[in-house]
């Protein structure tokens, strides 16, 4: 019998990744309320994996609790955008600098590709 692989990482694992990527893409924005049920049913789970997630999520730091078995997506003060800003500074360019000690031509022309496909995106 031939059946559909479950996600990576499981149901759960599939909704907190889908849930990451859209915080990083902008596409939940900061002070949206997310209803736990109103996911599940986006999402086409039950509402237990959601939840699992979303738990996950706000041990993270990446969403809080709000009443109602619903999550926010936290709004940063200023001087917390300024901090995560310096620290992305340091970090990006510690590895901007390692990156450069094992760059080849080969990989430079990749980083050119992968660069190009961004821009037409």
């Amino acid at each position: 019998m031939d059946l559909p692989a479950a996600p990576k990482g499981g149901l759960s694992g599939f909704v907190e990744a889908t849930l990451k990527q859209r915080l990083m893409e902008g596409r939940l924005m900061p002070g949206e309320r997310l209803v736990t049920r109103d996911l599940a049913a986006r999402l086409g789970t039950s509402p237990t994996p959601v939840r699992e997630a979303l738990l996950k999520l706000v041990a993270g730091g990446a969403l809080e609790m709000a009443p109602a078995q619903a999550f926010t997506v936290p709004v940063l003060t200023a001087r917390e955008y300024a901090e995560m800003a310096d620290i992305r500074r340091t970090v990006e360019g510690l590895a901007a600098e390692r990156a450069t000690a094992v760059m080849t031509p080969e990989r430079l022309a990749r980083l050119a590709e992968i660069n190009e496909a961004h821009r037409a995106a």
